[in-house]
């Protein structure tokens, strides 16, 4: 039996084929838009106008009541200073309450049949501020005692007496007694005020640190020089990432290239969030052969992507 079939469900059916083909051609070759590379080599203003700005440093709190001298857990350790035989003096607060200690102590080494050896009051280190002190954390006193001075140019302690006890007077007036050490003055001995070490400097995070880059290449290009390729710059944040300071970047190559250039951030001012932009790359002075080509923004600890190509 022949079944007929008219020319009406023929039109429609061709129709539908075309349009079925030119949907399918449309999705296969479409290509996300392009940012062209432009040349704009890296410079160091560049780089420092794209340098996470330190955040303000707050002010320490100096509110608590003074430290009962009981609570105060006094334990010794190494002075970090080059040159130095002197020690570290710990005074852990083991307390359950915040409090505050503040002042110089006075430090006498003490020797039977030998002077006494008195520090001298020295100002606060750089690194160091007054501030109150939370249960467990500590103020460090630094009592130096130098090996290196004019009257001592070449650092000898030979023939000098070893002192192996100090007593330290608290602001307070209370004493504390450390035997054991092993402390010889051939340039006196000099002590700091109580004070803990100053907070680490904090920078802000820029927001392009968070850009995730891919690298798109083909699986092999010919002609060696110039390797053309894209980089896929995605934004995973739930809002858009500003190029008000627009990005630099550094490029290289496992044959020794390594470039440093800006992105082209004439027609894009930002990446929306959950998007993607692309941008065309430039690599000069490829060879023939394998190569695999590294990318990464010049921001902080951002992530690098890498990709290898084989160069006719």
């Amino acid at each position: 039996m022949r079944h007929f079939i008219g020319p009406r469900y023929l039109d429609a059916l061709a129709f539908l084929i075309a349009s079925s083909v030119l949907f399918v051609t449309g999705v296969a070759s479409a290509k996300p838009p392009l940012v062209p590379w432009v040349s704009k080599p890296v410079t160091s203003a560049l780089l420092k106008s794209l340098s996470p700005k330190p955040l303000p440093i707050p002010t320490p709190k100096t509110n608590a009541p003074p430290c009962a001298e009981a609570k105060l857990a006094l334990s010794v350790g190494v002075l970090q200073w080059s040159q130095n035989g002197g020690v570290a003096l710990n005074f852990r607060n083991a307390s359950s309450t915040t409090c505050l200690e503040r002042g110089t102590p006075q430090v006498v080494a003490t020797k039977s049949d030998e002077r006494n050896v008195v520090a001298a009051a020295a100002p606060m280190p750089t690194f160091a501020e007054v501030a109150n002190i939370a249960p467990g954390a500590a103020d460090v006193v630094d009592l130096s005692a130098p090996l290196v001075c004019a009257a001592n140019p070449g650092g000898s302690n030979q023939n000098l007496q070893i002192y192996h006890r100090i007593v330290i007077t608290m602001p307070n007036g209370a004493t504390r007694t450390l035997h054991g050490l092993t402390l010889n003055f051939p340039c006196g001995m000099s002590v700091t005020p109580f004070a803990t070490p100053k907070p680490a400097v904090k920078y802000a995070v820029l927001p392009m640190t968070h850009l995730v880059p891919h690298i798109h290449l083909a699986s092999s290009v010919s002609n060696g020089g110039t390797l053309v390729y894209s980089i896929e710059l995605s934004n995973p944040l739930g809002r858009p990432v500003a190029l008000t300071l627009c990005p630099a970047y550094i490029e290289h190559s496992s044959q020794g290239t390594k470039l440093e250039f800006q992105l082209n951030c004439m027609t894009v001012r930002e990446i929306p969030a959950h998007q993607s932009v692309w941008y065309q790359m430039k690599m000069r002075d490829i060879a023939p052969g394998p190569v695999t080509v590294f990318w990464s923004l010049i921001a902080g600890p951002a992530p690098e992507a890498r990709a290898t190509v084989r160069v006719n």
